[in-house]
């Protein structure tokens, strides 16, 4: 009998964007934990049509792959992820992440690296790369981190921006759609500056863009 580890870590679903995207209203991008070369580190699931599903069993939804670029939606490409967004274009934003312990390597950008899929290509880039040297350059796609990963990443609809948490400094990042960091931000105390993953109590996982009634 075969047996199939599970795949699911974090799952996030797709807002209403341009009709041209590929990702539409209604499915599902997930990051993968069966962390192989040639296995999928995230996949794209079709849970619209979900009107035959039977409650307390389990429903094969659709999977969706890209067909020219589908070698890079693979871990030998990004490595172990956790964090995804989604922007208002139907771009995905995924965040590097050592979660759990993932033995795989990171993939090209680096540990504490950000991959953007492309809305109209299913393209992977190297969105924020990593800086092994503990230095932080604003206006520039890098951010300080050695080998601990990221926390998460969301998409700021109101201000089209994305915010990001490194494990490394246990700082917030502000970057642009375009790949910029365009400030940081850090909650706790100040961090030591070295080589190492933030101390308990100063790391940053969750992060979310709220707005409430009184807000411009």
């Amino acid at each position: 009998m075969k047996k199939f580890a599970p795949v699911l870590l974090v799952f996030f679903f797709s807002n209403a964007f341009s009709q041209s995207s590929l990702l539409k209203y209604g499915q599902a991008v997930m990051t993968s934990g069966n962390y192989l070369p040639d296995n999928w580190s995230f996949m794209v699931y079709d849970i619209r049509n979900n009107g035959t599903a039977v409650p307390g069993m389990n429903w094969m939804a659709s999977i969706y792959h890209p067909s020219g670029a589908a070698t890079d939606w693979k871990f030998s490409r990004t490595g172990p992820l956790f964090g995804i967004t989604i922007d208002n274009s139907g771009n995905i934003f995924l965040a590097s992440c050592k979660l759990l312990g993932a033995p795989y390597p990171p993939g090209t950008a680096g540990p504490g690296g950000v991959y953007k899929v492309d809305a109209f290509s299913w393209a992977v880039t190297d969105f924020i790369t990593s800086d092994p040297v503990y230095v932080y350059n604003p206006s520039t796609n890098k951010i300080p981190n050695h080998a601990d990963g990221l926390g998460d990443i969301c998409y700021d609809k109101y201000n089209d921006q994305l915010f990001l948490t490194n494990f490394e400094d246990g700082k917030i990042y502000r970057i642009s759609t375009s790949g910029t960091i365009l400030s940081v931000f850090d909650p706790f105390s100040p961090d030591l500056g070295i080589v190492a993953v933030a101390d308990y109590g100063e790391r940053c996982w969750a992060v979310n863009v709220y707005k409430d009634s009184l807000s411009n």
